[in-house]
């Protein structure tokens, strides 16, 4: 038996978060679906499958929020971002520069895990780095222009802070171009990775009471 392309993606994108007893819950949800010969995707509110959906939805959507907020700065030739996600998300986002970038070589550094994803034009690799160091550089006239433009757009009657951060959550305004004037946008975005992991685990917690947890410590 085999499992469908649906309850591999579901699996890998749950052990990219490298939640606390991640592994022991993969390791039940494919237990099970190599039993029953079928998907259990569907099947959210079996506790079996639950844990792992969840995290493989929280990778997937932050996933999903960081190919919007990803923001490059031209160093020479090369084209430099950076990110500071709660999970590991360079190897699903990575694809997605590449279909774009073409021959055009890339970095993208991940300042959470430490490591970056490098593409020379020809070919990419994911590696870990001790430290990064700074981009001490003035903009370039691409990124100038880009925060001229978002100040222009503005109207400060429709002004919705709470929807901005909604869609643009603090967490991400580190590395934002637009955001560089926002004195949030310099505060330690790694302690708030870190608190969104610990908000995780306590949810995951309260769902399940200590005794019946499906994340139990490896």
């Amino acid at each position: 038996r085999t499992l469908t392309e649906d309850s591999l993606t579901t699996v890998y994108h749950a052990w990219l978060s490298h939640l606390e007893g991640i592994e022991p819950a993969i390791f039940r949800f494919l237990k099970r679906s190599f039993a029953e010969g079928r998907c259990l995707c569907g099947f959210r509110q079996d506790p079996e499958v639950f844990p792992v959906m969840k995290a493989a939805y929280a990778v997937g959507g932050e996933a999903h929020r960081i190919l919007g907020l990803l923001r490059f700065t031209k160093i020479g030739r090369l084209y430099v971002a950076d990110i500071r996600p709660t999970y590991d998300l360079l190897p699903i986002i990575g694809p997605h520069f590449l279909d774009r970038f073409h021959s055009q070589p890339f970095l993208i550094r991940d300042r959470h895990y430490m490591q970056a994803l490098a593409y020379n034009g020809k070919q990419v690799s994911i590696g870990k780095f001790e430290s990064f160091k700074e981009l001490d550089q003035q903009p370039e006239e691409a990124e100038a222009l880009w925060q001229a433009y978002y100040k222009a757009i503005a109207i400060s009657e429709r002004k919705n802070p709470k929807l901005r951060r909604q869609f643009m959550p603090k967490k991400y305004w580190e590395f934002l171009t637009e955001m560089q004037d926002q004195p949030e946008a310099h505060k330690n975005g790694f302690e708030k990775a870190i608190r969104t992991q610990q908000k995780i685990k306590l949810e995951q917690d309260q769902f399940f009471p200590p005794s019946t947890t499906f994340l139990e410590k490896a």
